[in-house]
């Protein structure tokens, strides 16, 4: 009940994703959207959940779950654009990463429930750096680093009613974007 495996494997083709941009054609700097012609993804995922009453009885009301999700993603970059970039490094790839796409995705979740309606979850997440601004020419693009995030939640029911108190980003991680 609850428990699995699973193992999954993914494809996806995309026509004209948007990507966030620096616009050249403003006086100053100024970010905007814009459509590529093509992209793709494709990914492998392996899901865990397990009830911990196979080690002890006592560890019955407890599970595990984790989640990671390795992605390849690749964007094919325009003519114009790909002209610029080689101008400065002639064996320059004509394809980048896919905007927001991130190469990984870790989750992880410790969770206590019983049959008194008192429920806790520990739940940690991270997510793999991420093209977050593509820039135009041979200047490096930005991306958002990986901000590994822990949240404590704990709940009870009192007949139709329940009492939640959460706790989030107890790691307090930075958000930084690199280029």
């Amino acid at each position: 009940g609850g428990e699995m495996i699973s193992v999954s494997a993914f494809y996806k083709s995309f026509t004209n994703p948007i990507e966030r941009t620096f616009n050249t054609q403003a006086p100053n700097t100024e970010l905007t959207f814009r459509n590529v012609d093509e992209a793709s993804l494709y990914g492998t995922e392996l899901e865990v959940r397990k009830n911990l009453g196979f080690i002890a009885s006592a560890l019955s009301d407890l599970s595990l779950g984790l989640n990671f999700a390795y992605i390849y993603s690749q964007t094919v970059i325009d003519e114009e654009e790909l002209a610029l970039i080689r101008a400065q490094d002639p064996e320059a790839s004509d394809k980048r990463e896919m905007f927001g796409q991130a190469p990984y995705i870790g989750n992880a979740l410790l969770s206590y429930q019983n049959k008194k309606g008192f429920q806790m979850n520990l739940s940690f997440n991270v997510v793999g750096p991420r093209l977050s601004v593509v820039t135009r020419g041979a200047t490096p693009d930005y991306y958002q680093m990986p901000a590994p995030d822990l949240s404590f939640n704990i709940s009870k029911k009192f007949g139709p009613m329940t009492v939640r108190v959460s706790a989030n980003n107890l790691l307090n991680s930075d958000y930084r974007e690199t280029a």
